[in-house]
């Protein structure tokens, strides 16, 4: 958590530094799902996560600068997808609900990069 006077906000699992490199450092939150989820109403295959946490990401993007990635490793595929939540809007909210009791923030699987193929963790899904 990164605290201060006015505002204590959630940081993304960890934060990355290159010491070898030049380049910015960058947060990552790290994600593991079974497979995309399939959302009906827009017809496509979606990530997403807490609605609180995609806001609390935004506002450590605004304050520190740096950017912040969700990276998802999908079981079934092997895909490890990313995506830098503060520069690409979300393709959809739900409400609170049972299942998302903090509502959810989601994109479709298809504004995700593919950032690795690593070996598939699953081979169908458990019924």
């Amino acid at each position: 958590m990164l605290m201060g006077a006015r505002f204590n906000l959630i940081l993304p699992d960890f934060q990355i530094i290159n010491p070898r490199k030049f380049g910015q450092p960058f947060y990552v939150e790290v994600k593991t799902k079974t497979a995309a989820a399939w959302y009906g109403n827009g017809y496509c295959h979606t990530h997403g996560i807490d609605t609180p946490k995609w806001q609390q990401y935004q506002r450590i993007h605004e304050m520190s600068g740096l950017p912040v990635w969700l990276l998802v490793l999908e079981d079934m595929s092997g895909d490890l997808l990313g995506i830098e939540v503060d520069k690409v809007q979300p393709d959809h909210e739900c409400a609170e609900t049972a299942q998302f009791p903090r509502g959810g923030t989601f994109w479709r699987r298809s504004q995700f990069a593919l950032v690795a193929e690593l070996e598939r963790r699953q081979e169908r899904l458990a019924l």
